[in-house]
C-alpha cells in the first residue's frame, strides 16, 4: 500500500509535470495538507524527497517553492542518462538469452502495433526498458538510471510523444533490438544513448553510422 508520503510525492510531481503548478509556485504545507486530506507530516516529508529530486526548492524564511527548470542541469541529466542506458543496452547485448531476446521482440511488436495510442506505446516503451535494464543484470546501474530518471521528469517537454517522436521512437527501440540480437555491443551503446539524446535538443547529430544499419535490423 502506497504510504500517505508517497501519495504527497506523487500528486504534487504530477502537477508539476503536467504544468498545473508553476515554477515558483509558494508550496504551503497547511494549504496542501488541507487539500490532501493528509496531516503535515506527511506532506513535510513529502516535500523533502521531491527536494532532493529537484522538483522543489527550500527559500530560507519563506518556505517550498516549485524549482525553476535550470536549462543546464537538464542538459546534463539527458546527457549522463543517455551514457547509462547506452551501457545498459550494452550489456544486454552481452548477456541476453533467446527467452529475453524473444520478450524483448515481443514488446517491440506491440509498440509497432500502437498505431498512434500514445498510451498504449509509452507502456510498451517503459516495459521495453525495464526489459533491458532486467537482461544487463547491473542493479547498482539500474538504480542510477531510475535516480536519473527521476530528476528528468520536470524537464519532459509536452511534445515529446507527438505523432513524428513516436515513430522515431519505434525505429531506435528496433535498431535497439536488433543490436541486442546481434550481440554488437558497440552498436547497442550508441543506439540506446541516442534514444535518450533525441529527447534533448542539440544533444545528439546525426551520424552515417544510424543510415549504415543493415537493412534486417528492421
Amino acid at each position: 500500500m502506497q504510504s500517505a508520503r508517497d501519495a504527497v510525492v506523487a500528486a504534487i510531481r504530477r502537477d508539476i509535470v503536467s504544468g498545473v503548478l508553476k515554477p515558483g509556485t509558494h508550496l504551503v504545507e497547511q494549504k496542501i495538507a488541507e487539500q490532501s486530506g493528509f496531516s503535515r507530516g506527511p506532506v513535510r516529508e513529502g516535500l523533502a524527497v521531491l527536494q532532493k529530486l529537484g522538483f522543489v526548492t527550500y527559500v530560507r524564511n519563506r518556505g517550498m517553492f516549485v524549482a525553476e527548470v535550470d536549462i543546464g542541469e537538464g542538459r546534463e541529466i539527458y546527457m549522463l542518462r543517455g551514457q547509462l542506458e547506452g551501457l545498459a543496452c550494452a550489456l544486454a547485448a552481452r548477456n541476453r538469452t533467446e527467452e529475453e531476446l524473444e520478450s524483448l521482440a515481443a514488446i517491440n511488436r506491440r509498440m509497432e502495433q500502437s498505431e498512434g495510442d500514445v498510451e498504449a506505446f509509452i507502456a510498451a516503451n517503459q516495459e521495453f526498458h525495464y526489459t533491458i535494464h532486467a537482461i544487463c543484470r547491473s542493479p547498482i546501474l539500474v538504480q542510477l538510471i531510475s535516480d536519473l530518471l527521476e530528476r528528468s521528469r520536470k524537464f519532459r517537454e509536452a511534445g515529446l510523444f507527438a505523432e513524428d517522436a513516436l515513430r522515431n521512437s519505434l525505429d531506435d527501440h528496433t535498431m535497439m533490438l536488433y543490436a541486442i540480437r546481434e550481440r554488437d555491443e558497440e552498436l547497442a551503446r550508441m543506439v540506446g544513448a541516442r534514444a535518450i539524446y533525441k529527447r534533448w535538443p542539440g544533444l545528439v547529430t546525426e551520424r552515417s553510422w544510424i543510415s549504415n544499419c543493415p537493412s534486417n535490423c528492421v
